[in-house]
């Protein structure tokens, strides 16, 4: 869960889903291309992901997993 309450998670499709809050729908994030195995959020708000071949991916932010 990020700072401002976000939650992301892996779907059954190994791909990333978020929501605002615990009580908002899920939304999907990746494309369904995109293989991911771990995620988790740093203190400053960065994310990482292990993706297919063990792989270690990092973004800046949880909040432009779009991009």
């Amino acid at each position: 869960m990020g700072q401002n309450g976000t939650v992301v998670g892996i779907g059954t499709n190994n791909v990333l889903w978020s929501k605002p809050s615990l009580d908002a729908n899920w939304s999907q994030t990746a494309s369904p291309s995109e293989y991911v195995k771990a995620v988790a959020i740093a203190p400053d708000g960065s994310i990482f992901v292990v993706g297919y071949n063990n792989e270690i991916w990092k973004k800046n932010s949880y909040l432009n997993l779009t991009s």
